[in-house]
């Protein structure tokens, strides 16, 4: 994933959590809550992709 595409979804995660005019309460907790959600698994892929970097980068040395 590059710079651009992570920006891109942060983007949408902040559009996600925005209060919108109009929503209920129990609207605006559940769109909070995907957001999190969304923000929690783009950092697990993240992580990952860096720890698989780093095997990648370690065997590349070994060798």
């Amino acid at each position: 994933m590059n710079r651009e595409e992570l920006e891109e979804l942060l983007k949408m995660i902040e559009m996600i959590a925005e209060p919108k005019e109009g929503q209920t309460f129990l609207q605006g907790l559940m769109n909070e809550r995907l957001a999190r959600s969304a923000m929690f698994s783009l950092q697990e892929k993240c992580a990952s992709s860096l720890w698989q970097e780093s095997v990648e980068h370690k065997g590349k040395n070994e060798k």
